[in-house]
């Protein structure tokens, strides 16, 4: 199987480095999320979230612990620009599933631009969570959060072959 590590160096990857931990953090969300009219839509790949991460509420719109660790873990180097940090791709080759990788093309096609600031604005809007509310949820589980919010939430699995 493969680890959010792998999502994560794809992105790399893909994007030539990523500014900032954060961008990093929002685009393995919005790997895993997506708002279509008014239902979230969170895709999963054998019945785990596709980026392998959990999401909560937190300062910065949305946080995971497990993004978190594998952007601070010894495969990844980063360099500091004029902009802040760059975080590198470096020779690790991610092993994912073909289906996980149309996915964070798409993803990676679509956000590519926008920076972390840009990003976080769309996951709020995506919560429908104002940012002044925050603080009411700051901590809670994203998926306990779109419950609470009395937002849809519809799984969609991307294995062909899902238990």
């Amino acid at each position: 199987m493969y680890s959010v590590s792998d999502v994560i160096h794809f992105f790399l990857k893909l994007l030539n480095g990523i500014h900032g931990a954060r961008k990093l953090v929002l685009l393995a969300f919005l790997a895993d999320y997506e708002r279509v009219g008014d239902v979230v839509i969170k895709y999963l790949y054998g019945g785990e979230p596709l980026s392998r991460a959990r999401f909560y509420i937190w300062t910065h719109a949305v946080m995971s612990n497990e993004v978190w660790q594998a952007v601070e873990g010894e495969s990844v180097k980063a360099r500091v620009d004029q902009f802040g940090r760059v975080i590198l791709y470096t020779d690790v080759e991610p092993r994912l599933p073909p289906e996980v990788e149309v996915r964070l093309k798409e993803v990676a096609a679509k956000y590519r631009e926008l920076r972390g600031g840009q990003l976080e604005r769309l996951a709020l809007k995506l919560l429908k969570l104002r940012p002044e509310d925050k603080a009411d949820f700051m901590g809670m589980w994203v998926d306990d959060y779109l419950k609470e919010a009395g937002l849809k939430l519809k799984r969609v699995e991307l294995a062909a072959s899902a238990p």
